[in-house]
Order: C-alpha cells, then sequence, then structure tokens
C-alpha cells in the first residue's frame, strides 16, 4: 500500500475515533443530566419555615417581600402587607417544581427559551427564597412556556437554576398550572381595603373644601328602607329614588388601585371630607384628593363623640382600623371615588333642557316616549283613518269575476 494512502486512512481513522469520543461523551452528559431529573429544589419542604424574603426580578423591575414580626411587608410599598396565602403559594410551587427534560447549557443559546439572568428586555423572571440572614435558599429563573403536543398539553416551561448552567423543561405539582411570579405589588396585596354596609349607617355627609355646598344623607332607623337627603332645595327632584343611598353604601365595598404610605403621599388639603356614623358608634373619615385622572384616599376610625353607649366590640373595631388605615394613602377607582365626593347636583334632577350630570363628554341624554298604552296594549294613532271597506254590489247583482294575474 502507498504511503500516501496509509496517510489518509490514519486521518480517516483519528477523525472517526474523534467523533465517536465526542458523541460518547455528549451522550454521557445527557445521560448524566437526565438522571439528574426530578425535584427542582430538593429539600426545600424541609426548610419552608425558614424562608424570610421573598424576591422577584423582570427585566428592570424588581419586588421584595421580607417577613417581619406582623407579617409579610412589600418593600417597594413602604412595607405594606402582603397576602400569607400568596407567599405560602409561590413557596409551594417551587417546592413541587420538577425538571422532567434536560435542555441548553451553552449561556448564547439561553434566550431562545427565556432562561437567560434577568436585566433590561429580558422575558425572564427569578424567583429567589432567602433566610434571615441573607443566604439563598432556592432561586429559579423562570422562562417560556413549553410548546406541548396532543389535545391537552402539559402546563411545562423552561426553567433553570440560579448559578447553574444547565437549563430544564420544569413541571409544576399537581396543585399549580404555572409558578406565577410578579413584579406587580399589586399582585401579592389584598385589595379590599373595607366593607361597612348601608345597614350600619345612620348619616354621611361630605363637605367639599370649594365651600359649594354640603351633602348630608341620613337614615332614620336601622329598620328604614330609604336614605333621606337633606336640605333638599324647594321644587328639586331626586336624580334615582336610590341616590342617597349610593352615598351611604360607600363603604360596602372599598377597593385599591395602588397604596403608599400616608407620610410620603399626605393628603393635607382635601378636595373633600366624608363622615360617615354608624348606629353601633363608629366614625369614619374620608378624605379624598384629585390628581390628574387618578384620586386618592385616607381613611381614619374613631368613636363618634356624640354616641351615648358604644359596646366594646365597635370600640375594637374602630382601633383596629385606625391601626390598619390611617398609615396608608390609597388610589382608588373612578367609580368609587365619585361616591365620596358627591355634591347636590349630583344626586338632583337637572333643570329643564340641561343633562344630568356626570354624562360623559359628547353623550346626550335620551328621552324617547313609548306609544300611548290602550287598555290591553298600544293606543291607535287619534287620527288614524278607518280601515278601507271595498265596495259592495247592489242587492241580487253577483260581483264581477276578477281575472287570476298571469
Amino acid at each position: 500500500m502507498k504511503p500516501r494512502t496509509l496517510i489518509i486512512l490514519g486521518i480517516v481513522t483519528a477523525g472517526t475515533a474523534g467523533l465517536a469520543a465526542y458523541t460518547m461523551v455528549r451522550e454521557s452528559a445527557r445521560v448524566t443530566a437526565r438522571d439528574q431529573s426530578g425535584p427542582a429544589f430538593a429539600g426545600l419542604g424541609d426548610r419552608i419555615n425558614d424562608v424570610a424574603q421573598v424576591r422577584v426580578v423582570h427585566g428592570k423591575d424588581e419586588l421584595t417581600i421580607n417577613r417581619t414580626a406582623d407579617g409579610w411587608a412589600i418593600a417597594q410599598r413602604g412595607g405594606y402587607p402582603a397576602k400569607p396565602e400568596k407567599i405560602r403559594e409561590a413557596v409551594v410551587a417551587l417546592t413541587e417544581l420538577e425538571f422532567t427534560e434536560p435542555r441548553t447549557s451553552n449561556p448564547s443559546a439561553y434566550p431562545e427559551i427565556g432562561v437567560q439572568d434577568p436585566a433590561d428586555g429580558a422575558d425572564s423572571t427569578l424567583v429567589e427564597l432567602k433566610d434571615a440572614k441573607g443566604g439563598r435558599i432556592a432561586g429559579l429563573i423562570i422562562g417560556e412556556n413549553k410548546p406541548g403536543g396532543g389535545f391537552i398539553a402539559e402546563p411545562t416551561f423552561f426553567a433553570r437554576r440560579e448559578g447553574e448552567p444547565q437549563s430544564w423543561v420544569a413541571r409544576p405539582g399537581a396543585g399549580t398550572q404555572r409558578l406565577e411570579a410578579s413584579t406587580d405589588p399589586m399582585q401579592w396585596v389584598e385589595r379590599s381595603i373595607l366593607g361597612i354596609g348601608k345597614d350600619r349607617v345612620k348619616s354621611a355627609q361630605i363637605v367639599h373644601a370649594d365651600g359649594q355646598g354640603t351633602v348630608l344623607v341620613t337614615h332614620d332607623t336601622k329598620e328604614s328602607a330609604d336614605f333621606r337627603l337633606a336640605d333638599m332645595p324647594a321644587g328639586a327632584e331626586l336624580l334615582f329614588p336610590t341616590s342617597p343611598e349610593r352615598v351611604a353604601s360607600a363603604l360596602a365595598f372599598v377597593s385599591m388601585d395602588g397604596v403608599s404610605p400616608a407620610a410620603e403621599h399626605p393628603i393635607t388639603q382635601p378636595d373633600s371630607t366624608a363622615e360617615y356614623r354608624t348606629f353601633d358608634g363608629l366614625l369614619l373619615t374620608v378624605r379624598a384628593k384629585k390628581d390628574a385622572d387618578k384620586t386618592f384616599v385616607a381613611f381614619d376610625a374613631a368613636i363618634d363623640p356624640a354616641a351615648t353607649t358604644v359596646e366594646d366590640a365597635t370600640k375594637k373595631e374602630a382601633a383596629d382600623l385606625h391601626a390598619r388605615l390611617s398609615p396608608w394613602v390609597f388610589e382608588v377607582p373612578e367609580f368609587q371615588a365619585k361616591n365620596f365626593m358627591s355634591r347636590m347636583s349630583d344626586l338632583l334632577k337637572p333643570p329643564p333642557g340641561e343633562k344630568p350630570p356626570n354624562l360623559p363628554e359628547g353623550v346626550q341624554p335620551m328621552d324617547i316616549p313609548g306609544p300611548p298604552q290602550g287598555p290591553i296594549g298600544p293606543a291607535a294613532p287619534p287620527d288614524a283613518p278607518p280601515p278601507a271597506v271595498p265596495p259592495q254590489p247592489p242587492p241580487g247583482q253577483q260581483p264581477s269575476p276578477v281575472a287570476p294575474p298571469r
């Protein structure tokens, strides 16, 4: 055999051996990674009580929730309380999460499945649990949903343990569809602020800072059905029979769109101040302030000085409401804010020719009368002519035949 041929055969043999070795190493790495599938964070269930901080990062946004002596508090909202069940859901979801299939460990390929380190413009989300000393208990980078096949696809997604190169297909536990983690503080709080039923309200008074009128709504007894609007102008009529009730029931369900510490966002010069007095001696004050297209309110609770007898349960309620609400200023939805800031003109029918208050700009009130009613239905028009009667032939004469249509 010629020397040239031997050299070529040697090169081919070496290349084949090298390719086989590379394939074996790569397959061995895949097998090793697959063997490591299972719980994403083994042993996390034993350390649940050690979790003292939940941190969520998405792009430039960050949310930190710390465990305090009084419960869980959101750092980005001045320590406003977070819902304990939301924290529990996040921790349990990490505890039950499983890694099922290995994916890329090449950092340059991370963006393809969304598991790159969180940074400005990245779609990934980091969820991190820390202990009281700041030590990391668990950290997961959540990527994109994994496309599924079949009629019902599994709710799997791509993920990677923080600080490790290997990425995975992750499958939530039986009790969760997907590990949801948001940097929006409103997703972690109880958005319902207050619920005092209208049946408890004895009176509601709204005073406006501009001096343009005061609204006073009263309820004679707890058993009476209707609320009365005091000091109505002579000849005025309510816009709706329930207009006074709308003011009195403003506290029945109050929700928020945002919250901040009162020390950082004080309402020192409110546009209006509303006072709600209950039959059992509770006094709740609502100070409201409009700022552009948002309305902010501050609540406070106390015992009504005019109340003659106040039970201990009401005193405790007043103290609890004061402690829970007075340190904060809340942004409330516009439809709720209108109830706290009602004017007399909002509750009365407008003079003839004027549109009702609070009607959107460009919308005209509709006044379409229905047809006049007869004894058993719509009456006929007053000047309607009698129905036509076809002419009759003289007695004894047969009617002329009519040719059928062609």
